[in-house]
C-alpha cells in the first residue's frame, strides 16, 4: 500500500443530536507533488452499516498537487438501534490504481447511551405535594422575584421554533444570525447560542442564537473570489491575464473561474452553475479563467508551462520570440512546448523530434495555444542544445 494521501479529522468522536444525527468532517490532502484524482469510500467498522454513511459532495475529485478536499460525512443512526458505539472511516484510493495506491482514514466514533429510565410512578405524592405547595410557593415567587435570574435552556442542536418557545417560556429575550449549512438537513437548526445553555443570566440578558440556513450562491462566489485572487497572484501566466481584464465586474469574474477550476481538465455543470449566476460582465472574465485553466491542467501542461516560462525568463532570445504574440493562451502554448523542446540546461525535456507524446499535448490545446506550440517547436529545434 502506498499512502498517496493523508487524511485528517479534528475529531475521532462525535456526538449524535436528537434524531440520532451526527457529522464528521475529513481533510484529504495530495502528499506527492503531481495531481491526482481521488475516490472516497465510506467504510462502516463493527456494528455500523454502510447504509446509516453518507457523503455530502462528490466522491471522486481532482487533487491539484499538494492540494487539499475537505469531506463531510453524515452518520444516521435508526431509532431501532440498540445504544452502543458505532465507528466509521473515510478511506481515499487513486482512480488510475485503485489496488495500489490508497489511503486508510483514523476512525471516528460515534457514541449514544441509552435514555434514563423513567422513575417509578409517585402520584401518592400529590396530595402531600399540593399541601406543601401551597405553604412553600410564596416564598418561591420571592425568591424568583428578588433574583431576577434564569438559567438558559438547551437550545443548540434544536429546530429554531423549539429554541423560540424554550427562551419565551424563560422569559428571555433573543436575536437570531443565520450561517451557511453544511448540509441540508442542518437548515433550520441552531448551531450555537451565547450565553452558552446552562448559563444563570438576568432576565434582561438577550441570548445570541446562530442559525443554520441555505448557502446562497452569492456566499459561494464571494470565497471562490477571494481564492482565486490567491491563485492568480501566486502564477505569473495568470497574472498577467488577471492585469489584462479591468478593475470591477469582468475582474471578480475571473478570480472566481480561476478558483471554479482549479485542478480540473474538463467543463463541467458545477462550473456552468457558478457563471449562470453571475452578471454577464462577471461572465466575461469568468470565461476567459476557466478557459485558461483547463488548458493549462491537462496532460501535465502545468508542469511543463510552468518550466518553459522559467527558460523563458532565463533566455532573453525565447523570451523575444515568444514575444512576438502577446496572447497569454498563445505564450501558454509557447511555454509547453518549451518545456519539452528547450534547453535541457535550463530545465527542459529536450526532446529532438516530435513524436505522438507531444503531439497529444498539442492536440489539447485550444487554436491560439496550438499557434504557440507551433512557433515554440520550430524555434527550439533550429537551435543546437548541449545534450
Amino acid at each position: 500500500m502506498a499512502n498517496i494521501f493523508a487524511i485528517t479529522t479534528a475529531n475521532d468522536t462525535i456526538k449524535l443530536n436528537a434524531d440520532r444525527h451526527g457529522e464528521a468532517v475529513f481533510t484529504v490532502t495530495d502528499t506527492i507533488a503531481r495531481p491526482l484524482r481521488g475516490l472516497v469510500k465510506l467504510k462502516p467498522l463493527g456494528d455500523t452499516k454502510q447504509q446509516w454513511l453518507k457523503l455530502a459532495g462528490e466522491s471522486e475529485r481532482d487533487f491539484a498537487a499538494g492540494g487539499t478536499q475537505q469531506f463531510n460525512v453524515m452518520l444516521d443512526v435508526p431509532a431501532n438501534t440498540p445504544p452502543g458505539k458505532y465507528g466509521f472511516r473515510l478511506d481515499v484510493v487513486s482512480t488510475v490504481n485503485p489496488d495500489e495506491h490508497f489511503t486508510e482514514g483514523p476512525t471516528v466514533t460515534a457514541e449514544f447511551l441509552p435514555p434514563k429510565a423513567r422513575p417509578p410512578s409517585k402520584a401518592w405524592m400529590i396530595p402531600v405535594a399540593l399541601i406543601v405547595l401551597a405553604l412553600i410557593v410564596g416564598g418561591i415567587v420571592w425568591i424568583a422575584t428578588r433574583k431576577k435570574t434564569v438559567t438558559v435552556p438547551p437550545v443548540e442542536g434544536l429546530k429554531i421554533e423549539q429554541a423560540r418557545d424554550l427562551l419565551k417560556k424563560a422569559q428571555l429575550q433573543f436575536k437570531e444570525a443565520q450561517v451557511p449549512a453544511t448540509n441540508q438537513a442542518l437548515v433550520g437548526t441552531v448551531k450555537s447560542a451565547i450565553p452558552k445553555p446552562g448559563e444563570t443570566v438576568e432576565l434582561t440578558t438577550s441570548v445570541a442564537l446562530e442559525v443554520y440556513g441555505p448557502v446562497k450562491l452569492e456566499t459561494v462566489a464571494d470565497v471562490l473570489a477571494a481564492k482565486g485572487e490567491a491563485l492568480a497572484n501566486a502564477d505569473p501566466l495568470a497574472t498577467e491575464l488577471r492585469n489584462r481584464e479591468p478593475e470591477g465586474p469582468s475582474r471578480r469574474g475571473f478570480y472566481i473561474g480561476l478558483a471554479a477550476a482549479e485542478g480540473h481538465t474538463l467543463p463541467g455543470p458545477g462550473k456552468d452553475k457558478i457563471r449562470d449566476s453571475l452578471s454577464p460582465a462577471e461572465q466575461l472574465g469568468f470565461n476567459k479563467a476557466v478557459e485558461f485553466s483547463l488548458e493549462r491542467n491537462k496532460n501535465n501542461n502545468l508542469e511543463l508551462a510552468a518550466k518553459g516560462a522559467a527558460i523563458a525568463k532565463a533566455d532573453l532570445k525565447v523570451a523575444e520570440v515568444r514575444n512576438v504574440n502577446r496572447s497569454v493562451i498563445y505564450w501558454q502554448g509557447f511555454d509547453v512546448a518549451t518545456g519539452i523542446f528547450g534547453d535541457p540546461a535550463l530545465g527542459a525535456l529536450g526532446n529532438t523530434l516530435r513524436g505522438p507524446g507531444s503531439d497529444k499535448i498539442r492536440d489539447s490545446l485550444s487554436p491560439q495555444a496550438r499557434e504557440g506550440f507551433e512557433a515554440s517547436v520550430k524555434f527550439h529545434l533550429s537551435r543546437n542544445y548541449k545534450r
